[in-house]
């Protein structure tokens, strides 16, 4: 896999397009956006899963086409009672942190979901952006005994090497 396997999340970020419309993906910005029928969930391998959008959070509004909004627990407020529009916004529950502490070598799921049946939610693309913590805490120090040497005076050179963890580094190479 592409994480360390005693990788854990610190921090998960999701980035959508998509736009919502009355009629069809192929004419957006017309009519009614029927925008409360949209929900948007995540779902990480271990089957913990966080509503970031549910039925009726937006607003129903004139459409607008396509959007991106950026799902981030950092930013200062949730979609909840607002129009479509693209921007960072947090998760309507505020608990992405919830995927903090998990592993996240696996397949994540985005739940896409439309409670209206004529008025489709035109979907592009997504993108989930997972922050870890650092598995190893490697340090090196050299020292050199004595300080000053005279001409031709050997000197011993020591190298300490440590992992302050949490986790053991696997084949960790010093270069000097």
């Amino acid at each position: 896999g592409d994480f360390h396997p005693a990788a854990v999340i610190e921090k998960v970020t999701l980035w959508i397009n998509f736009a919502k419309s009355s009629n069809s993906c192929a004419d957006l910005g017309t009519g009614d956006d029927w925008a409360e029928e949209i929900s948007f969930a995540l779902k990480a391998p271990d089957g913990t899963t966080v509503p970031l959008v549910s039925n009726f959070d937006y607003m129903f509004s004139n459409a607008v086409g396509w959007v991106e909004v950026l799902f981030d627990d950092d930013a200062p407020t949730s979609v909840v009672g607002l129009t479509i529009s693209s921007g960072t916004f947090k998760s309507r529950s505020g608990q992405m942190h919830l995927f903090n502490g998990l592993h996240p070598e696996g397949v994540w799921t985005l739940v896409v979901g439309d409670a209206g049946a004529q008025d489709p939610l035109c979907y592009v693309e997504s993108r989930l952006n997972i922050t870890v913590s650092d598995v190893v805490d490697l340090g090196v120090t050299k020292t050199v005994t004595p300080l000053v040497a005279l001409a031709g005076q050997e000197v011993l050179y020591t190298v300490t090497a440590w992992n302050k963890g949490p986790f053991d580094a696997i084949d960790p190479l010093v270069t000097d």
